[in-house]
């Protein structure tokens, strides 16, 4: 079950998000995600920050594989990028999100994100093709709530749901386990 910390597959985590969220009355869902989960989510954001019409052109292709780790009012997310094609190499993602008092409910970037590249010819290849990882890293993880929403907005509409709202703040959970508390609305699609 989504929120209880235990490992499964994404795609079985997805369904079982959309699940819950479909047999909900309201409509409305609590989850207190586990570093794992959220792992799972945060590792398809960084691979979609790399889905631009450029990289698309180039058939850039690469694998994220994000470490999460939560503290009492933030998050650290520091993902490595694998890029295969077109020329080989390694994006170092790393940035911090903490809870935003200024909009309860809602997650900032604490400062902006650490991009690194490794291998000079990545580094070229991806500016000779106007792909700009430090400044797509900070554009789109800059409402980091924003940026899980229309990820998870994607993939719920494959699984007949309309997402409407997203609320996510770190916290503890009734066992004082420091987890993503998140609420998601949607309706039936």
């Amino acid at each position: 079950m989504p929120g209880s910390g235990e490992t499964i597959g994404y795609n079985a985590f997805l369904d079982q998000v959309a699940d819950r969220l479909g047999k909900s009355p309201t409509g409305l869902e609590n989850f207190n995600f586990s570093e794992k989960e959220f792992k799972s989510l945060m590792d398809r954001v960084i691979l979609s920050l790399l889905e631009t019409p450029q990289a698309k052109a180039q058939n850039l292709k690469a694998t994220v594989d994000a470490v999460i780790k939560f503290g009492p009012d933030s998050g650290t997310v520091m993902a490595k990028a694998k890029i295969t094609d077109p020329v080989p190499g390694e994006l170092s993602i790393n940035c911090k999100l903490e809870n935003d008092p200024s909009r309860p409910g809602s997650l900032k970037l604490a400062a902006p994100a650490e991009v690194r590249q490794e291998g000079m010819r990545l580094a070229g290849a991806l500016m000779l093709k106007g792909i700009d990882p430090a400044a797509l890293a900070n554009e789109k993880l800059a409402d980091p709530v924003m940026a899980l929403s229309q990820f998870l907005k994607n993939e719920l509409s494959t699984r007949g749901l309309k997402l409407t709202g997203v609320k996510m703040a770190f916290g503890k959970d009734s066992n004082g386990v420091i987890r993503l508390k998140t609420v998601l609305r949607a309706q039936k699609a």
